[in-house]
């Protein structure tokens, strides 16, 4: 998923969703739910790497599922936190955060959209 994401293969992220769901037919939204989460070890989930180098289809793809999830499992995916090292500085961001520090406005209005509507108008990442 998160080389799919990286790469802007938004049909492989849609197959990796779909073999999700398909695989647990008891609880595909939990099978997806843990997709959504999974992390590298610096923290980047496949919407932060999708965020970093504004692969728009790819994050739509992702944020549509979250429409599968209860709020507050989309809530914890949006705002989820990596671990980014930049010029020796430990910083922690949200896709949204991360979408913005990387000059992805298009990418970053989108992931804030989706937050603001799962979590009303709560300024903040």
């Amino acid at each position: 998923m998160h080389k799919a994401a990286y790469n802007n293969r938004h049909h492989v992220v849609c197959l990796v969703l779909r073999l999700a769901r398909e695989n647990q037919p008891t609880d595909p939204a939990g099978a997806v739910r843990k997709v959504l989460s999974l992390q590298t070890r610096n923290g980047n989930t496949a919407l932060h790497l999708a965020a970093r180098l504004g692969h728009v289809a790819v994050i739509n793809a992702l944020l549509e599922e979250l429409d599968n999830l209860d709020v507050s499992e989309a809530a914890e995916i949006l705002l989820k936190k990596n671990r980014e090292d930049s010029a020796g500085l430990l910083h922690q961001r949200s896709a949204e955060e991360v979408a913005e520090s990387h000059g992805h406005q298009d990418a970053a209005e989108q992931l804030r959209a989706k937050r603001l509507s799962n979590l009303g108008t709560n300024p903040q990442p």
